[in-house]
């Protein structure tokens, strides 16, 4: 039988927990390192409702990509998501930006849906690749909202695009870095207005198609992944709620 260890064994193998950036919090974050797993819920975000799906199906362990501690705890109450974790004895490890930069991690996942062709940028969070062909940032957008079946922004829609750099997630502190490797265009799940602005001042194309259609899909693998290196174990996949939702005319 494995335990919360092993499993976090095998994920620092793949995923290296010393690889996160500096402001991160990946790793085990809460509960028991020795107990034994027999199910583990795999998430996106650690909200109630995930919570309680654990308790309900009896999952020991909660794998997710976002941690559930972030910033340091001044209080712990009755009705957070982190209370009911510790009062329900479930164990969550949190697999973030290490996760992202690994080989195999979220900006690879997201260039296979995307079907662009990448490769890793040593010490950096997004990748970069080649299209097959040149074409319109506009048309580019326009690919990937229909593959991820998502509402995206972009910005400089007529600049044609042969070299992309691709970062799930909230990105845009990285278009500086991404400008520097001499890519055209941009792709991640967010970015505030003045990114925007110093992305059209380099000249940069940007696409952002959504913080949580990004990286769902990434959690979606690493479950199947996960199932096929520990199949003793029961492996469930949930999808929270997107906390954005968009109104098209």
């Amino acid at each position: 039988m494995y335990t919360v260890a092993d499993i976090y064994k095998r994920l620092d193998e793949v995923y290296p927990f010393d690889q996160q950036e500096e402001w991160d919090n990946s790793g085990l974050l809460c509960g028991d390192p020795h107990v034994a797993v027999t199910s583990c819920i795999v998430t996106l975000d650690v909200d109630r409702a995930c919570i309680e799906m654990a308790a309900e199906t009896s999952a020991q362990l909660i794998l997710s990509h976002h941690p559930i501690l972030f910033r340091p705890v001044s209080r712990l109450l009755q009705g957070s998501v982190l209370y009911e974790a510790v009062q329900k004895g479930i164990t969550v490890i949190s697999a973030h930006t290490n996760f992202d930069k690994a080989s195999s991690g979220t900006n690879t996942i997201l260039s296979e849906k995307l079907e662009i062709v990448t490769r890793d940028v040593p010490g950096e969070l997004f990748r970069i690749g080649t299209l097959a062909k040149e074409q319109s940032t506009e048309a580019l957008a326009e690919t990937v909202s229909r593959k991820l079946n998502a509402p995206v922004s972009f910005c400089l829609g007529e600049k044609m695009v042969r070299s992309v750099a691709i970062c799930t997630g909230a990105g845009g502190s990285e278009i500086a870095q991404a400008a520097l490797h001499g890519v055209d265009c941009y792709i991640t799940g967010e970015m505030k207005y003045h990114e925007y602005l110093d992305a059209r001042a380099m000249e940069l194309s940007v696409i952002a198609a959504g913080h949580f259609e990004t990286e769902d899909i990434a959690m979606t693998e690493l479950c199947a992944r996960m199932a096929k290196e520990f199949p003793s174990v029961r492996w469930l996949k949930y999808t929270p709620n997107a906390p954005i939702r968009t109104i098209l005319r």
